[in-house]
């Protein structure tokens, strides 16, 4: 069956440290959270090396054809091998001075290799402390977050917690999909926002390396 053929698959990731959500994120409406198999079928879904199908089901109890498990497999092989590169990269200086972190594919396209990506790329290699110690440290106003849909109350609850505001005013929170901080912020208050990564379409960092 599919599901222990991913948690041996999604076993055998972890060993190379590769992270999984504090919090669970349901991506599968036949995947509920407590099951032996969701935590596992759900780091997958985080790194895609599974995708599951259209109508947002995974099948957990369906047969595996050995198509599917070619494909995740090989889509296994070339995460482990990026993750390697990119956990053994070092920082570089910007030409303003601030440095530079490797940025995870699972994090470059909305972030485009700024702030929240090297971040949460330093939190996945193990050099989270090392990150905020060379990074410039904060987040100034006028850094902005494009969501790619109206936000789950949870996320809504953080970004407000944060410091965010709606960017248009006079729209209702519970319906925007573009946010911007109203004032500086340390750059680890940001860090909860990795556990809604899935939600957002691009960050607009201001001042970052």
């Amino acid at each position: 069956m599919k599901k222990f053929f991913f948690g041996l698959l999604a076993g055998a990731l972890l060993t190379f440290a590769l992270t999984t959500s504090a919090q669970y994120l349901n991506y599968f409406s036949d995947v509920p959270a407590g099951e032996w198999y969701s935590d596992a079928t759900e780091f997958l879904k985080q790194y895609g090396i599974v995708n599951g199908y259209a109508d947002g089901t995974f099948g957990p109890n369906n047969n595996l054809k050995r198509s599917e498990m070619s494909v995740m497999l090989t889509q296994a092989m070339a995460e482990l091998g990026h993750k390697r590169a990119v956990c053994v990269a070092q920082p570089y200086e910007t030409d303003i001075g601030s440095m530079h972190y490797p940025v995870s594919m699972a994090y470059k396209d909305a972030s485009d290799g700024q702030g929240l990506g090297q971040m949460f790329t330093a939190s996945d290699c193990g050099r989270l402390e090392e990150f905020l110690n060379n990074a410039d440290g904060e987040y100034i106003y006028g850094s902005s977050l494009e969501l790619k849909n109206i936000p789950s109350s949870k996320l809504m609850s953080e970004l407000q917690k944060i410091g965010y505001e709606c960017e248009f005013l006079g729209d209702n929170p519970n319906e925007c999909q573009g946010w911007i901080l109203s004032d500086t912020v340390k750059a680890d208050a940001l860090f909860s926002l990795k556990h809604y990564w899935h939600e957002i379409l691009h960050e607009g960092c201001v001042n970052c390396g």
